[in-house]
C-alpha cells in the first residue's frame, strides 16, 4: 500500500486491528481496491457483512456517505503474518483517507461487524 502512516494494535478481542492513512481519496481508493482484490472479494455482493462473507457495501451518516466496507472470503497470500488464523472486516473511512482491518480467529462475519458498528464506525463516521 501507498499510506503515508500506518499503525496497529492488539486489544486481545478482536486479536488484530490495523490502519492505513493516505494522502487523498483517490491513493486511498487504488488500495481499497487493491485490498480487497489480495483478500478475496469476488464479485460485489450487496449485504452489510451480517450474514455472509464476500459482502461489501457503504455506510454513512444522515444520508452523506462515510466509507465503505467488507468482508472478504479469504486472507491475502502475500502478507501471512497480517491475517494469519482468521477472518477479517476491512473498512474506508472517506472523510479522513483510512483505511481499517480488524482480524479475529475465532470470528466469523457477523461478530467482526458487530465490533466494527459498535466501536470504529461512531467515532469515524464523521
Amino acid at each position: 500500500m501507498n499510506s503515508d502512516e500506518a499503525s496497529e494494535c492488539h486489544p486481545g478481542v478482536p486479536e488484530n486491528v490495523y490502519f492505513w492513512h493516505f494522502k487523498d481519496a483517490n491513493d486511498m481508493a487504488a488500495a481499497f481496491s487493491d485490498v480487497n482484490t489480495e483478500l478475496g472479494v469476488l464479485t460485489p455482493v450487496d449485504g452489510d457483512c451480517h450474514l455472509l462473507w464476500n459482502g461489501q457495501g457503504t455506510y454513512g451518516e444522515n444520508g452523506i456517505p462515510a466509507g465503505r466496507y467488507s468482508c472478504p472470503d479469504d486472507g491475502p497470500s502475500d502478507i501471512p503474518l497480517l491475517y494469519k488464523d482468521g477472518q477479517f472486516f476491512t473498512w474506508t473511512d472517506d472523510n479522513n483517507f483510512i483505511i481499517g482491518v480488524v482480524s479475529e480467529p475465532n470470528a466469523l462475519a457477523p461478530g467482526l461487524y458487530t465490533w466494527w458498528l459498535d466501536e470504529m464506525r461512531g467515532p469515524f463516521a464523521g
